[in-house]
């Protein structure tokens, strides 16, 4: 196994963010701000441009992709907000060096404005 090291991030590159379609607002294209929370104890996972595409991003999802999205956020808007944090975290295990945790507290005015920040990409829900 590949032992990657952790590297910093410009406030200029681009974040990809994976949404499942459970997070999708019956009958749109629209993100509830539920899909913008803190995960098993970390940060929000993310992937880092860098070593990232959407599709492989959307591809991460360890059940039926397709029912994935991908939005993108550019870092430094990300560390503008309230006690928001960007720090690269390979995922060794899952052969993810892109990995990286956006973390601090989800409250809902930090969903909110993660979800006004949340730029589409080409991956989309059908």
């Amino acid at each position: 196994m590949v032992d990657w090291p952790v590297e910093d991030i410009p406030d200029e590159d681009k974040l990809y963010f994976r949404v499942h379609d459970a997070h999708r607002k019956r009958g749109t294209h629209e993100i509830s701000v539920g899909a913008f929370v803190n995960r098993g104890g970390k940060g929000m996972s993310t992937d880092w441009a860098k070593y990232s595409t959407p599709e492989r991003t959307r591809d991460g999802a360890s059940k039926d992709p397709q029912r994935n999205a991908v939005v993108e956020f550019i870092v430094g808007e990300v560390r503008a907000l309230p006690e928001q944090t960007v720090e690269h975290a390979p995922d060794v295990a899952r052969n993810n060096r892109a990995h990286t945790e956006v973390s601090g507290p989800k409250s809902e005015e930090i969903r909110v404005k993660l979800g006004r920040l949340a730029k589409w990409t080409n991956v989309r829900w059908p």
